[in-house]
């Protein structure tokens, strides 16, 4: 899928060791983002293989469209839909095409990184505020 993401104009970011301890510990995740740099396509690899297109929008909101579908958003802040058993021009188009029906443009993001790790915070601190989780770092870059 990164070659067809490559071919697709896509630009790779990079590659990254997802987690700190246990199983994501082993997870490697690459990052690419779309020549209009609006979409980020986030490939996590080895046994928990996963394939997402992620849209950030001025709500805080997240569009992700996924090729199996993860953990489900208790934060409110991502609309996420799958698409199973897509090629990744597949999994583009209809990303393509939720976001022409969605009513906002996405942002266009300077840092793939620094905007998923702004993600995980406001999730934290939607989770937080929801009363679903506590802060479990000084930082509150951590939640459980």
């Amino acid at each position: 899928m990164l070659d067809a993401a490559l071919n697709s104009g896509f630009s790779l970011v990079g590659h990254f060791r997802h987690g700190d301890k246990g199983l994501t510990n082993k997870s490697i995740i690459s990052l690419m983002l779309s020549p209009d740099s609006t979409i980020i396509f986030f490939v996590r690899h080895g046994l928990s293989r996963r394939c997402i297109l992620m849209s950030h929008f001025a709500s805080k909101r997240w569009m992700l469209t996924s090729d199996i579908s993860g953990a489900a958003d208790l934060s409110g802040l991502e609309m996420n839909e799958m698409f199973p058993n897509s090629s990744f021009e597949q999994l583009l188009s209809y990303h393509q095409s939720r976001l022409q029906i969605y009513g906002d443009q996405p942002l266009a993001i300077e840092s793939p990184t620094a905007a998923l790790i702004q993600h995980d915070r406001e999730q934290n601190e939607q989770m937080v505020k929801s009363g679903m989780a506590r802060y479990v770092s000084s930082d509150h870059s951590a939640a459980k």
